[in-house]
């Protein structure tokens, strides 16, 4: 009997709350904070960017209803760390540093944290 393959979540360089800007699409150059990761489809949230239009019903909990604006998904290649320094998105590189690894900028240099 064969078994059925599940698929692994890929290892991606970027984490919850990290600061990213977007490099292609309909909101290419807009920069927000990361909400949350699914490393599995390998799509990213970012606050404030790829808004969508979500019809809501009324509830007892919602009496209004109505339309709400929210985060869409991103693919994490369209996106880079954003780099304080330089004031823009940048490849970044891992470094290790004893027991330890960092994210590094590579133009820049600067380290990010």
């Amino acid at each position: 009997m064969k078994q059925k393959k599940t698929a692994k979540p890929a290892k991606l360089h970027l984490r919850r709350g990290d600061k990213v800007q977007v490099i292609s699409g309909k909101s290419k150059n807009d920069v927000g904070k990361i909400l949350r990761i699914d490393a599995k489809k390998m799509f990213v949230y970012v606050e404030g960017v790829n808004l969508q239009k979500k019809h809501l019903k009324p509830t007892k909990a919602n009496q209004s209803g109505g339309i709400i604006d929210k985060e869409g998904p991103i693919h994490y290649s369209n996106l880079l760390l954003f780099c304080p320094d330089s004031n823009r998105g940048e490849r970044i590189r891992v470094v290790k540093e004893g027991d330890s690894t960092r994210r590094m900028f590579v133009k820049s240099g600067s380290y990010a944290e």
